[in-house]
């Protein structure tokens, strides 16, 4: 949850919320707006998010084990 950074209040409302453009396929930014509702101060929370996608088997080396087996 977040809260204001100006007096700590978890009062606050969302204002807006902006799916920043993807910079590639392992990134993404949401940018959400809120105000206080205690003190009346705006701010914006900027979320970066990561993932990382692994491969363990490529399909012909799954198959080809399958087969051995």
């Amino acid at each position: 949850m977040t809260s204001c950074h100006e007096c700590f209040s978890s009062l606050i409302e969302e204002l807006s919320v902006k799916h920043g453009e993807r910079q590639d396929d392992e990134h993404q930014i949401t940018i959400s707006k809120y105000r206080c509702r205690s003190c009346g101060c705006e701010f914006e929370v900027e979320e970066r998010i990561e993932w990382e996608t692994e491969v363990l088997r490529h399909g012909s080396q799954a198959l080809e084990k399958e087969f051995e087996e």
